[in-house]
């Protein structure tokens, strides 16, 4: 059991291992996909003063605005999965996808990066009028520019505490959902699958040039097909037993 353990902490030569024992024993190794609906997202507004928020309203932004007021500053869209319970315990996973819905926004094709967030945050009851683009007075447990949670807890950094290095990024242009995959995304989630207390989501960055702004749907969309999904597929443990299991024996 140790064995197996240690085998399953080293997910890419497990990726490579599942297929070549595959193959050698003539089985098809069966996966499963599961959708996650978003537990909570929000938007920090570059504010000195850390009072603007968005938690409970039906959009989160990235990028600089446009338009007469606050004309240049940032907004940043955080979103967390923090339960992954319908993934069974001892589960490989392979695979992870980020999908949102763009609604509106400006100046062309953007790259928006997506980063992993180092310390918690909140989502509260702020819900910004019209389009919701600057925001409203941030209400108790709310994430904001300076605060993780208004307003007695603070970020390390005004602006979010995230990982330098991006999980993914996807260029962002006319309204329709976009996806962000690939490596990165899938070992944060299989850190999280692994260690729960570490699982704080994702930022979105997209702060390139001067007006990059976009409008993503958020848990809140009165739309549901629009609200935001966390699309993982993995191998569930009775597959993982029976493909590793042999090789342990043996050993």
């Amino acid at each position: 059991m140790k064995k197996l353990l240690f085998l399953i902490t080293l997910m890419p030569a497990i990726l490579v291992l599942i297929v070549s024992l595959a193959r050698a024993s003539n089985q098809e190794t069966r996966s499963n996909s599961v959708t996650i609906a978003a537990s909570k997202d929000n938007t920090l507004y570059e504010d000195d003063e850390g009072t603007l928020s968005n938690g409970s309203g039906e959009h989160f932004f990235t990028g600089k605005a446009s338009g007469r007021v606050n004309d240049g500053a940032i907004r940043r869209g955080l979103i967390a999965f923090e339960s992954l319970a319908a993934i069974p315990p001892g589960s490989l996973i392979l695979n992870a996808e980020l999908i949102l819905h763009m609604s509106r926004g400006t100046s062309g094709t953007q790259p928006v990066t997506l980063h992993k967030i180092q310390s918690n945050w909140g989502e509260g009851a702020s819900d910004a009028p019209g389009q919701e683009g600057g925001g409203t007075s941030a209400m108790l447990e709310d994430a904001t520019w300076l605060h993780s949670f208004f307003a007695d807890k603070f970020w390390q950094t005004p602006g979010g505490d995230f990982s330098a290095t991006s999980s993914a990024s996807t260029m962002v242009g006319s309204v329709g959902s976009y996806i962000w995959s690939g490596s990165g995304v899938t070992n944060d989630v299989r850190g999280w699958f692994d260690n729960p207390d570490n699982n704080f989501g994702w930022i979105l960055v997209n702060e390139s040039s001067n007006k990059t702004s976009k409008r993503f749907d958020s848990r809140e969309n009165g739309t549901a097909e629009f609200r935001p999904k966390l699309m993982v597929t993995y191998v569930p443990p009775e597959q993982v037993e029976r493909l590793f299991l042999p090789t342990i024996l043996k050993d």
